[in-house]
């Protein structure tokens, strides 16, 4: 029996979906969690001059994203998820940054940064920021 290309790929497409289908928001804790549970991808798109710096520290404009891997949920419900890069500074020195994220159950996401110098990870800088779910954090889920 031959089946030509020309007629799998309408099949294909009603079997994968588009592409364009965009995922919808995942506005509460609650949703994030379920979505995570189910082994869903939750992407978390972070904009910082959202957010409110905490302490002594300075607003930011910084923007940027991760998909969640490895996650934490706490005794309190509070949703913890970090990430780690190496990056070089601007005199070409390594350094590693530690970004960790603390959702809570009213909302509200207390995220912190701590860059670290290498090979001796010495603390070079350690800022905060307050934010909430859709106010400086939006989540995102795709069951692909």
């Amino acid at each position: 029996m031959k089946i030509k290309l020309k007629h799998l790929l309408p099949c294909a497409a009603l079997a994968f979906g588009t592409a364009s289908h965009a995922s919808p928001p995942l506005n509460d804790l609650a949703s994030i969690q379920r979505s995570l549970d189910a082994g869903h991808r939750v992407s978390a798109v972070i904009d910082l001059s959202r957010c409110t710096p905490e302490g002594t520290g300075q607003p930011s404009q910084t923007k940027g994203g991760l998909t969640i891997g490895s996650y934490r949920v706490l005794a309190d419900s509070t949703l913890a998820f970090s990430d780690s890069v190496v990056a070089v500074s601007a005199d070409n020195k390594p350094l590693q940054q530690v970004l960790r994220y603390r959702v809570k159950p009213d909302g509200s996401i207390a995220f912190t940064s701590t860059t670290l110098s290498l090979p001796d990870y010495a603390q070079v800088n350690q800022v905060s920021f307050r934010c909430a779910i859709g106010n400086g954090v939006n989540f995102i889920g795709s069951p692909w």
